[in-house]
């Protein structure tokens, strides 16, 4: 998962992420920061995400 930051935000950080859908659901998780790269922003895998969130976030991102 790719989120744009300006922020500095070091390889292996352990990040809470909420993730707002337009229909009012939301997904909180932890992710490990994979790469980080200010200009662009981080790439995040998720840590222990329940089978349906996985499921929201993968419909909602092929949406876009």
């Amino acid at each position: 998962f790719h989120m744009e930051t300006k922020a500095s935000v070091p390889k292996g950080a352990v990040l809470m992420v909420r993730i707002p859908f337009a229909d009012g659901r939301q997904v909180v998780a932890n992710a490990e920061v994979v790469y980080s790269d200010p200009a662009r922003g981080v790439g995040l895998r998720f840590q222990n995400l329940s089978e349906d969130n996985r499921i929201l976030i993968e419909s909602e991102v092929g949406r876009g």
